[in-house]
């Protein structure tokens, strides 16, 4: 029906008539019809062909892809494990890695890891003790540092109702970005999803590197479900002040959040809920608002949702093929020698795009060093910070005490108490502060980036005077490590008689002189040890991102310049060695190139009926 009316205002009201079943049937007859032309097109548009049989694949079985996104320690797999009803994936206790976690519907817990040079290991579980046993294998930095293993993706089977006619949940790294030089397959799972939950959590309830990355999202996924986690941290009139600030944030920044629920939950008690099978304590998580709200949403919105995004993602290949094939169409019909000098024109502008990327590079070593000395600085007002904090508690401790027999027994016990307690609240503010200003810095040359990239693509559409389509932006980048607290760095006495022998000799004021210096001197250790884990994980995630970031720089510079160069390249050489006989090249490329501009203009009216169908009463 939808393919066989020609005017775009007939197509459109078509749909806007038709039910999801209907709908669902003229996407894949429009995604039918873009797959025959790829085929048609054959080796002139592979990487393109390759992107969209992704996008047929998932078409065909339904397959939904519902990420999880958030900052670091937001608590993202403690939310999806109580989703799930079991502790299946490791939490952001332990750090994670880059890889993404995928889960989807099986019969029994299966686990399969995918590596960067092809193999696929397959595993069994008989609970979620031992998958999770697994998976911490392959998904933390303590067993696979840095993705030494080179995993580029888990895909979990499991039998949960929630996975049931195709959806797939995705665990996935904190955000920033999902970029790794060593596992270049793991970013490409944000723009395969469909839809996400982001989340947030009262501490702090919003942070700059969410919002610039909650953009990317938003430019990425039809659908965005909003979490505020940990809200068992907070009494009640302090949530409602949490949850008003951040929907105020996102009203301001995205023009949205008063007319989009935000849900309080607290995963960790909503885990505690499944686990005992607590149905109180789940209701009082928040986390069966939650579930309802999804289950409602997969029953009543997930085809509509999964349609739209696949149009979506099937319109931005359709842009880039049209591209890629007006530059060949022009290069084969101007005369050999405009060609070439079209062709020498283009080369100088990539010489001089190369020697932009260059000096960008050299910006990037020099904010690199600059916010490593930043780092270093942090540190040492951390040490003095905390130091003074601890050591003015052991005083207060001492004056107060009259048995020094039992003072540094009290003094250790505080001091054991109060570190994990300062290094994993107060800390992990700090790390977070230094998180925000190393994306930020990243982030300015983020648009520079897109535009240093764009260049190429843009020089070549006007050089060769074809129509231009601005590419789809990439991800932020990501910090990945975390630092690892020490509470137990106490010095060891080597002396051979008992030190607290030989003090007992002493006068007392001499012996608690003595007591304060050693603690003094143990308080100084664990200190110094813990700052130091601080600065090494923001050390490596800075030097990681920003070596990830030029990788990444370098990588889609060269692809720009494979996409465009490519094809001029290409329609040079077959003008060489074909002076003669190339107009049935021409005429192919022209139908190819005509019958891509029926599928944009079907693609954009099938997503502007399902845009519309979306904002309809009944469809919420």
């Amino acid at each position: 029906m939808f393919e066989l009316l020609d005017n775009e205002e007939e197509r459109k009201g078509a749909l806007q008539e038709c039910g999801s079943s209907q709908a669902e049937a003229a996407l894949g007859t429009l995604l039918a019809s873009v797959g025959e032309l790829f085929a048609e097109a054959g080796s002139d548009l592979t990487a393109e062909q390759q992107r969209f049989s992704e996008i047929e694949a998932r078409f065909v079985e339904s397959r939904f892809h519902l990420a999880v996104l958030g900052q670091f320690k937001r608590g993202k797999s403690t939310f999806l494990n109580a989703l799930l009803g079991e502790n299946l994936l490791p939490s952001s206790v332990v750090p994670l890695t880059s890889v993404p976690t995928f889960i989807s519907w099986a019969p029994h817990r299966t686990i399969r890891v995918f590596y960067a040079d092809g193999r696929v290991e397959e595993f069994t579980a008989a609970d979620g003790l031992e998958a999770g046993g697994i998976l911490s294998h392959y998904v933390t930095e303590k067993k696979n540092p840095l993705n030494r293993l080179a995993v580029t993706s888990v895909e979990v089977g499991y039998p949960s109702p929630l996975l049931h006619n195709g959806v797939v949940l995705i665990d996935t790294p904190g955000i920033g970005s999902t970029f790794d030089h060593n596992t270049e397959a793991t970013v490409k799972f944000i723009p395969q999803c469909d839809a996400a939950f982001f989340l947030f959590s009262v501490d702090p309830p919003v942070t700059h590197v969410e919002l610039e990355f909650l953009k990317s999202v938003k430019a990425r996924v039809v659908r965005l479900f909003f979490i505020m986690n940990k809200i068992d941290y907070l009494d009640s009139s302090e949530q409602a002040e949490a949850v008003l600030f951040l929907g105020k944030v996102l009203q301001e920044q995205f023009g949205t959040g008063a007319d989009v629920p935000i849900f309080n939950v607290s995963s960790r008690q909503g885990l505690e809920a499944r686990l005992t099978q607590n149905a109180g304590l789940w209701q009082n998580s928040g986390m069966a608002n939650v579930e309802d709200h999804l289950v409602n949403f997969l029953v009543e919105q997930k085809n509509h949702t999964l349609n739209l995004a696949l149009a979506k993602k099937a319109h931005d290949v359709v842009n880039d093929a049209r591209m890629r094939l007006q530059l060949q169409q022009k290069a084969l019909t101007l005369p050999l020698e405009h060609l070439e000098k079209r062709l020498e024109v283009f080369r100088q502008k990539l010489r001089e795009a190369e020697q932009k990327k260059i000096a960008f590079k050299d910006l990037l070593v020099g904010d690199q060093k600059r916010t490593i000395g930043f780092i270093d600085e942090q540190s040492g007002v951390l040490f003095k910070s905390y130091n003074q904090q601890l050591c003015s508690e052991v005083d207060r401790l001492l004056d107060g005490s009259k048995n020094l027999g039992t003072v540094e027994k009290e003094a250790r016990r505080y001091i054991g108490e109060v570190v994990p307690r300062v290094f994993n609240r107060e800390l992990e503010k700090t790390a977070l502060s230094m998180d925000e200003h190393v994306n930020e810095i990243i982030n300015s040359y983020r648009q520079q980036l897109l535009d240093l990239v764009e260049i190429v693509r843009r020089t070549a559409a006007d050089i060769f005077e074809i129509s231009y389509v601005r590419s789809i932006g990439q991800d932020i980048l990501e910090l990945k490590h975390e630092p690892f607290w020490v509470t137990d760095g106490w010095r060891v006495n080597w002396s051979p008689l008992p030190e607290l022998w030989f003090e007992s000799l002493l006068p007392s004021k001499l012996r608690m002189q003595r007591l304060r210096r050693r603690l003094i001197e143990d308080i100084d250790a664990i200190i110094s040890h813990n700052v130091g884990n601080l600065r090494w994980a923001t050390v490596c995630n800075i030097t990681d991102s920003f070596y990830a970031f030029g990788l990444e720089l370098d990588e889609q510079m060269q692809r720009a310049i494979e996409s465009t160069g490519g094809a001029i390249t290409a329609a040079h050489i077959k003008r060489t060695a074909q002076s003669t006989g190339i107009e049935p090249e021409i005429e192919r490329i022209a139908a190819l190139i005509e019958a891509l501009d029926q599928a944009r203009s079907d693609l954009s009216a099938f997503e502007a009926a399902l845009s519309y169908q979306g904002h309809l009463p009944d469809a919420h």
